[in-house]
C-alpha cells in the first residue's frame, strides 16, 4: 500500500512530530483516496460505516452506490473529520531500536500516530472510529519479494509451499502434528478422520498449473472475484469421489473447508444422491468456492478434502447430529484448513484480483530524530481489521474451525493470510506479523497452541489449564459477536471448542457452562441488548429451544461471560438440585438440547431474593440503575440491571423508548414481575408516574448470586460488590425466568444494609426452580 503525498509532507516529513489535521479540503482527500493512501482510505471507510448507522436503511443502502468523490464533498463543509497525532515510542530512545520489525517491538515500544476524529457542529451525533497506525523499520524488507496481480494458487503457491515446509521441517510447535494421527491400541470407535471424505485424486502429469484462458496483461477491478473461465487447472481429472472411510485404514492427510453458505442454493450430499456421490462428482457441477478449494487441495498434493456439505448427509437427522458431534476431530486431524474468507456465497470463490501496491504495510520515508529513513505503517489492528473483518468470520460456526485447525490458509481480499501453531504471516510479511501489532492475531495463536497442547499425551499444568478457561471464555464471547443461522445450532456449533475444555477439566458440561463454580457461571450478560447483527438482542422462540433462561444459549445477543479464575467469592445461592438436561443425541453431550426438557431439566435453588426498581441511566434504556441508589452515591459505585433483551413496560411507568417496541401484551394490562396483571386506569401511582415520568421504570425480583467484599477502596470508601439474577415469574405461576443480570459496584455499607431490609419476594428456605 502506498501513503499520498498530503500525508507524506504534513505527516512523515515534517520537521516536528505534532498533533496536525487531517484533510480540510475534500478534493485533496479524494486525490489521496485514487493513490490507494493507506490512511486516507481507511479513514474513508470508518467515516461511511458511521454514516450508514446514522440514517435510514433505505439511504443507507443508497450511499453504498455513491461514489467517494460525491461523498466528500457532501461532508465537505464539515472538514477536518480527523485530527491527527504522531507519538514517540515511550520505552526507547534511540531510534535505531525504535524500528525493529522482527525484534523488540512490544505494544508501546514503536512510533505509532493515532488519528481521532476531530470535534465538529452538526455531525458530533455520528461516532467515527479512532485509528492507530505502527511505524517500523523498512530495512529489513525483501526488495526481490514482490505481489502478483491476483490470488490464484498458482500466483501464490510457491509462497504457500515455503510456509509448509517450514511449519513441517523448523517449527517446534507443529512438527508433531504432521504424523497421521492413531488411535489407542483396540480402540475401533474412535475415529481419527472424517467417516467421508473428498478423493480429489492423485497428483496427475498432464495438468498445467495456470490460469486458463487468461490473456496476457488482464486486468480486473480490485478485489473482483476471478471468474470459472480463469480458474486454474491442474489435473486433467474433471471429477471427484465420495468416499467411505475404515477404521485401520489411512486416510491421512486430507483438507477441510471453511465457507459461507450464503442464500445461493449449491450441490449437497442427500440421501437420494448418496450412492451417485459415491461413483463421482462432476467438478462442473460444483460451486465456485468448492472448485477452488479443490484446486488448491489438488496443488498442495493433498489427495482428500472435507466439505460440510457433500459429507453429511443434509437431510438426514441422524446423520447430520452424529457427524456434528466429530467436528472437534474432523479439523483437528486434519492437515489444513482452506479458508474462503472474502466470499458471501459459493459463487464467489477463493481468488480475488488485487492492486499490489495497495495491499498493506505502506512504504514511505520517515523523519524523525535527525534522520530520513524508510519505514513501514501498518493499522495497529491489523488481523481484526484486515482478516477477521471478512464475511466468513462473522458466521459462528468459523469460530471452533479457527482454534481448532493446525493450519489455515486464508484467502482474504487482497492476500492470502496463513496461520499455523507458530506463525501468523500473510504475503506482504511472509516471515510474519511485526510483534508490534498486539493484535488478536497473537492472543488467537497462542489459545490455538493451547489448543492442540490439548491432544498431547502429556497433562496440561495448572496455569495451562486456567489459561484454558480464558480461551472458553474468549470463545463464547467471539462466537454469540457471530451470526447463526439455525437457533438450535447454537450448542452444536461451539461443540468442538467445549469437548477440547470438558475432556481436560472432566467437568460436566450443562447448557453452555460448566458443573464446577456454576453459580459463578451464572454472571453472564448481554452488552447493550444487543444482537451480532445490531439489532436488538432477544430470547428464543417456541419451537427454537437451545437451553434454560439462565444459560447465554438461550439468548442471541453478545454476550460478556464472566472469568471463572479471580477471587474467593461468598454465595448467597444454594443449588438444591442440578439440572438434569435431556440432550437430542445421547453420544453427544456437548450438543443440541432436547426441545420441551425444561421442567424436568430446571435448576432449583435457595437464596435471598428481593423486589428491587430499576430506572434507565439513559434513553436507550439499555442499563438500568437502583432507584435505591440514585443520590448520594460515591463515584465509581452503583447497583446496576442489564436485560438481556428489551424490557416490556410496567405498571406506573412511561411508554417512550425502546421498550415499547418490546411490549409483549396489547397494552390495555400491564404484565407484572410475577405475571400478575394490573389496569393503570385504576392504579393512582400509574397515574401520576404516566404524567410526570420522563424515563421507564421497572420492578423485577432479584436473586442474590455472589458478593465480595472489596479488596481495594473506591472513592475512599470500602464496599461491597456482587451480582444477582434478574427474574420473572413464569407462567406456571410456580417457577421463574431470566430477565437479566444485576451487578452491585463497591455499594457501601449502609446501601448493602438497606438492600438486605427489603421484603423477601420467596422466603429463603422455599425452592426456586429455574426454568
Amino acid at each position: 500500500m502506498t501513503i499520498c503525498a498530503f500525508c507524506q509532507d504534513h505527516l512523515f516529513l515534517a520537521a516536528t512530530w505534532k498533533s496536525k489535521a487531517h484533510h480540510t479540503d475534500a478534493s485533496s482527500w479524494t486525490g489521496s483516496i485514487t493513490t490507494s493512501c493507506t490512511l486516507c482510505c481507511l479513514l474513508l471507510t470508518h467515516v461511511k460505516t458511521a454514516v450508514s448507522q446514522r440514517v435510514h436503511a433505505d439511504e443507507a443502502r443508497r450511499l453504498k452506490t455513491v461514489s467517494d468523490a460525491d461523498l466528500l464533498r457532501d461532508l465537505a463543509k464539515y472538514l477536518p473529520l480527523y485530527n491527527v497525532t504522531l507519538q514517540e515510542a515511550a520505552a526507547r530512545k534511540q531510534y535505531v531500536l525504535l524500528f525493529t520489525q522482527y525484534g523488540d517491538g512490544a505494544s508501546g515500544h514503536v512510533p505509532s500516530a493515532t488519528i481521532a476524529p476531530a470535534p465538529w457542529g452538526d455531525l458530533s451525533a455520528m461516532s467515527l472510529t479512532s485509528q492507530t497506525f505502527l511505524v517500523y523499520s523498512a530495512d529489513n524488507e525483501d526488495p526481490s519479494r514482490r505481489l502478483s496481480d491476483s490470488t490464484t494458487i498458482d500466483l501464490t503457491l510457491p509462497q504457500i509451499q515455503r510456509w509448509f515446509e517450514q511449519c513441517k521441517t523448523e517449527h517446534k510447535h507443529c512438527r508433531p502434528l504432521w504424523d497421521p494421527p492413531k488411535a489407542a491400541k483396540g480402540d475401533h470407535s474412535s475415529r481419527k478422520t472424517p467417516s467421508r471424505l473428498l478423493d480429489v485424486g492423485s497428483p496427475g502429469t498432464g495438468g498445467e498449473v495456470g490460469v486458463n484462458g487468461a490473456a496476457a496483461g488482464a486486468t480486473a477491478s480490485d478485489g473482483a472475484a476471478i471468474d470459472l473461465d480463469f480458474t486454474l487447472s491442474i489435473y486433467e481429472s474433471d471429477s471427484i469421489r465420495l468416499v467411505e472411510t475404515r477404521p485401520g485404514v489411512n486416510f491421512h492427510p486430507y483438507a477441510t473447508l471453511s465457507h459461507c453458505w450464503g442464500k445461493v442454493a449449491a450441490l449437497r450430499m442427500l440421501e437420494s444422491n448418496h450412492e451417485e456421490f459415491l461413483r463421482g462428482i462432476k467438478l462442473s457441477s460444483l460451486s465456485r468456492t468448492f472448485q477452488d478449494a479443490i484446486a488448491v487441495t489438488r496443488a498442495l498434493r493433498i489427495r482428500y478434502l472435507w466439505i460440510d456439505s457433500l459429507c453429511i448427509m443434509q437431510d438426514s437427522k441422524e446423520d447430520w447430529h452424529n457427524e456434528a458431534a466429530c467436528m472437534k476431530d474432523v479439523y483437528n486431524n486434519s492437515c489444513c484448513n482452506l479458508a474462503a474468507a472474502n466470499s458471501e456465497n459459493g459463487t464467489e470463490g477463493f481468488f480475488r484480483y488485487r492492486r499490489a501496491m495497495a495491499v498493506p504495510p505502506s512504504t514511505t520515508r520517515v523523519k524523525f530524530a535527525g534522520q530520513d529513513m524508510k519505514a513501514k505503517v501498518i493499522r495497529s489492528d491489523f488481523w481484526s481489521g484486515e482478516l477477521l473483518a471478512e464475511p466468513l468470520y462473522r458466521r459462528a460456526w468459523v469460530v471452533q474451525e479457527r482454534l481448532l485447525a493446525p493450519r489455515t490458509l486464508h484467502f482474504g481480499k487482497n492476500q492470502v493470510f496463513w496461520q499455523c501453531l507458530s506463525t501468523t504471516a500473510c504475503e506482504s510479511m511472509p516471515a510474519g506479523l511485526p510483534r508490534a501489532i498486539a493484535d488478536a492475531g497473537r492472543e488467537e495463536l497462542q489459545w490455538r497452541q493451547l489448543v492442540m497442547r490439548t491432544q498431547q499425551p502429556n497433562k496440561l499444568v495448572p496455569r495451562e489449564q486456567a489459561e484454558l478457561q480464558r480461551v472458553w471464555k474468549a470463545a463464547v464471547e467471539n462466537y454469540t459477536r457471530c451470526q447463526l443461522t439455525k437457533g438450535t445450532d447454537k450448542l452444536v456449533a461451539l461443540a468442538g471448542i467445549a469437548a477440547v475444555v470438558g475432556g481436560v477439566s472432566g467437568e460436566k458440561y450443562i447448557a453452555g457452562m460448566w458443573q464446577t463454580e456454576l453459580i459463578q457461571q451464572l454472571n453472564w450478560r448481554v452488552v447493550g441488548f444487543r444482537a451480532s447483527d445490531g439489532s436488538p438482542s432477544k430470547r428464543q422462540q417456541p419451537g427454537d429451544y437451545r437451553g434454560p433462561s439462565w444459560s447465554w444459549a438461550s439468548v442471541d445477543g453478545c454476550i460478556e461471560v464472566p472469568p471463572r479464575v479471580w477471587q474467593r467469592r461468598d454465595y448467597t445461592l444454594e443449588i438444591v438440585k442440578d439440572p438434569q438436561l435431556g440432550l437430542v443425541e445421547g453420544n453427544a453431550p456437548y450438543g443440541q438440547l432436547k426441545d420441551g426438557c425444561e421442567k424436568e431439566g430446571c435448576l432449583v435453588v435457595r437464596g435471598q431474593m428481593y423486589e428491587m426498581e430499576f430506572s434507565p441511566m439513559d434513553s436507550a434504556a439499555s442499563d438500568y440503575v437502583w432507584t435505591g441508589s440514585l443520590s448520594g452515591v460515591a463515584s465509581g459505585t452503583w447497583c446496576r440491571l442489564y436485560p438481556d433483551e428489551p424490557l416490556a413496560p410496567q405498571p406506573g411507568t412511561s411508554r417512550s423508548g425502546p421498550a415499547e417496541d418490546a411490549a409483549i401484551h396489547d397494552g390495555t394490562q400491564d404484565i407484572r414481575p410475577d405475571g400478575s396483571q394490573s389496569d393503570p386506569a385504576n392504579d393512582a401511582t400509574g397515574r401520576e408516574d404516566a404524567k410526570s415520568a420522563e424515563t421507564l421504570k421497572v420492578k423485577y425480583p432479584i436473586l442474590m448470586l455472589t458478593y465480595t467484599a472489596d479488596a481495594k477502596t473506591v472513592a475512599g470508601l470500602k464496599g461491597t460488590s456482587g451480582y444477582g439474577l434478574t427474574l420473572r415469574r413464569h407462567e406456571d405461576g410456580a417457577s421463574f425466568c431470566r430477565v437479566g443480570l444485576v451487578e452491585f459496584r463497591s455499594v457501601s455499607k449502609a446501601q448493602w444494609e438497606r438492600i438486605q431490609r427489603l421484603p423477601l419476594h420467596v422466603p429463603c428456605t422455599e425452592d426456586i426452580p429455574l426454568l
